[in-house]
C-alpha cells in the first residue's frame, strides 16, 4: 500500500464569481500586512528589567501565532456583508450580491444559557468541501487574519469533510455589535488534525451536482450517528444517490 503526505481536498461551487474571484486558499496567503510590518524586536520597555539600549521580541516572533496563521486553508467572504444587532433586538442585514442574503439561525432557546442576549447567524457559503481520507478538521473563525475579529463571537467545531461536505459560517451577535466584512475577507479557518500537507483543487460544477454534496440535508433530530454509520458502510454509492 502506498502512503501519502498529503491531503487532497476537494473544493466545489456552483458560483463562477466565487470560483473566479474569492476562492479557499492555503492560510499564508491570508496573513494581513499590519503584521507583516511588525518589527521582530523592540526597544525593552519593561520597568523592573529596563537596559538601555536592550531589544526584545515583539509579538511577530511568536511561534504558536506564526503556527495559526499559516496552518490550513481560508474561505474568504464572497459577498458584502454588514449585520447589524440594536439594543431592542432587532436585527438589520446588508448582504450584497443578493443571493448571499438569506441567513438562517438557531432558536435562541438553543444557546440562551451559554450566550444570553446574542442572536445567531448562519451565513451558507458557495462551496462543497470534499476530501477521499477521513480526517479531522477544526473549523474556527480566523482571528489573526481579519480586521475587526471581536466584532462577533464564531462558533468552532470539529469536522470530517470525508463524511460532512457543506460550509456554513455560524456566528453570534450582540446587541449594539456589528459585523462587517468585505468580499475576498477571510471569514472561516479550516485546520488539518495531520501533519500532511494540503492540496486544494477547485471544481465549477452545475447546482445540481452541488446540491449532490448536501448529503445531510432532510436528515432529523438524533440520527446523525445513524447517518454517519450507514455513509461509512455504504461509502460513495450511497452519496451519489
Amino acid at each position: 500500500m502506498l502512503f501519502s503526505n498529503s491531503i487532497t481536498v476537494d473544493l466545489y461551487t456552483d458560483d463562477k464569481h466565487a470560483y473566479d474571484m474569492f476562492r479557499p486558499d492555503h492560510s499564508k496567503k491570508f496573513i494581513p500586512n499590519w503584521w507583516k510590518k511588525l518589527p521582530t524586536s523592540r526597544p525593552d520597555t519593561h520597568q523592573h528589567i529596563h537596559l538601555d539600549g536592550l531589544e526584545v521580541a515583539g509579538m511577530k516572533t511568536c511561534p504558536a501565532i506564526i503556527g495559526y496563521m499559516k496552518k490550513g486553508f481560508i474561505i474568504p467572504s464572497p459577498a458584502s456583508i454588514t449585520i447589524q444587532k440594536f439594543m431592542d433586538g432587532k436585527v438589520a442585514f446588508d448582504i450584497l450580491p443578493e443571493k448571499y442574503s438569506q441567513p438562517l439561525s438557531h432558536t435562541a432557546e438553543d444557546y440562551k444559557d451559554h450566550k444570553p442576549g446574542y442572536q445567531h447567524i448562519k451565513l451558507p457559503l458557495p462551496w462543497r468541501i470534499k476530501t477521499n481520507e477521513s480526517i479531522e478538521w477544526i473549523w474556527s473563525q480566523p482571528q489573526w487574519h481579519q480586521k475587526n475579529p471581536l466584532s462577533h463571537w464564531s462558533s468552532p467545531g470539529v469536522i470530517d469533510f470525508k463524511y460532512t461536505h457543506i460550509a456554513d459560517y455560524n456566528l453570534f451577535l450582540n446587541s449594539g455589535n456589528r459585523f462587517s466584512i468585505t468580499p475576498g475577507e477571510p471569514i472561516a479557518q479550516l485546520i488539518p488534525l495531520t501533519d500532511k500537507d494540503i492540496k486544494l483543487k477547485y471544481h465549477l460544477v452545475t447546482t445540481e451536482e452541488f446540491h449532490r454534496l448536501d448529503n445531510y440535508k432532510g436528515w432529523r433530530i438524533n440520527n446523525f450517528k445513524e447517518r454517519l454509520r450507514i455513509y461509512k458502510e455504504k461509502g460513495n454509492d450511497y452519496e451519489s444517490r
